[in-house]
């Protein structure tokens, strides 16, 4: 009987070492994400900055086209 609760009690014990190495595997895993997350929204905020800059540019060259189209006309 005693043999059956040390055996039980170390399983247990194993147990709990396996599911400790789980969460902390799980957590470096979540770490890991985020900061890849992280970089991709910085990333994402650049291609936006990128956007709007040539949305600008595009509206300017636009209106120089239309100048230019009314000159020689």
């Amino acid at each position: 009987m005693e043999d059956d609760y040390k055996s039980r009690v170390e399983a247990n014990i194993g147990m709990i070492s396996t599911l400790r190495t789980e969460i902390d595997d799980q957590r470096n895993l979540l770490v890991d994400r985020k900061k890849q997350n992280a970089d991709l929204y910085t990333e994402l905020d650049s291609q936006k900055e990128i956007l709007n800059s040539r949305h600008v540019e595009i509206s300017r060259l636009k209106t120089d086209l239309g100048q230019h189209q009314d000159l020689n006309n």
